[in-house]
């Protein structure tokens, strides 16, 4: 298991010294997929400077990039995945997280057909290019308050099954798999497409270490033994809180491997 931590750039050296394995940045403050190339090039980050390795990226659009609707544009989109998975391969990273729910809402009066149509015919463009730059693109499941596409692991099992690359994913986020109330089912079922997990322990309510225990448990279940990000909706996180964080989920998986054996 990599454990790893979302975060700033300038944040690189404290996620490193709490014992992270990697750093998980916004695709926006990065990559900037708007900036034209010769500006990039200029400013772009040397990945040998940063400390610790930056292999995944999320906040993948931004919200007027609209992936459903009458405002959906094939070509700017297509444009815009290319320049920032040229990006990202320079900079090392591994994986794309599609979340960006404002993105990929489904506005009142759009056929729900139609926009699954819209949303697969993204999807399958943007895995096809990110293959090419050697990035997984991984979808994520979302609440029904941050978009009305895509809201469980059912869903995004199957669209990742009628996209069939090899290089298009899933992910689970813990926090969203209590609140949703999914079956561990859910996860059993899409066990083979899942590449990504996200924990929330930095958060004011965060899980408990039980809950936790269990959720690994279950990971380990499937054999999962990949990327764990850290995220956090609470902006004045402490060296002590990375550092307890990172201890609290070792032991837990640690812990749940030895319930697997």
């Amino acid at each position: 298991m990599k454990l790893g931590c979302f975060g700033a750039l300038s944040q690189a050296q404290k996620i490193k010294d709490a014992g992270f394995d990697y750093l998980e940045i916004n695709v926006q403050d990065v990559l900037k997929g708007h900036q034209a190339s010769t500006q990039w090039d200029k400013d772009s980050p040397n990945p040998n400077l940063v400390p610790i390795p930056i292999q995944t990226a999320c906040f993948l659009l931004p919200d007027h990039l609209q992936v459903i609707g009458e405002n959906r544009c094939p070509i700017k989109l297509q444009d815009y995945i290319q320049r920032v998975a040229k990006r990202a391969e320079k900079l090392g990273i591994k994986s794309f997280i599609f979340g960006s729910g404002m993105a990929r809402h489904r506005d009142q009066g759009v056929d729900p057909l139609l926009a699954d149509l819209q949303i697969q015919e993204f999807v399958d463009m943007a895995g096809q290019i990110c293959k090419h730059h050697n990035i997984d693109f991984i979808v994520a499941h979302l609440s029904c308050t941050q978009t009305n596409m895509l809201n469980t692991l059912e869903e995004v099992k199957n669209l990742c099954k009628k996209i069939n690359h090899k290089n298009v994913l899933a992910m689970v986020d813990h926090k969203q798999y209590l609140e949703q109330k999914e079956p561990e089912s859910s996860i059993l079922d899409i066990a083979q497409l899942i590449n990504h997990i996200y924990v929330r322990p930095l958060d004011e309510n965060p899980p408990s270490h039980q809950d936790y225990l269990k959720f690994f448990t279950l990971l380990r279940k499937i054999d999962y033994d990949g990327r764990i990000t850290v995220t956090t909706q609470h902006d004045n996180i402490t060296q002590e809180q990375r550092t307890h964080c990172v201890q609290m989920l070792r032991q837990a998986w640690q812990q749940a491997c030895r319930c697997d054996s």
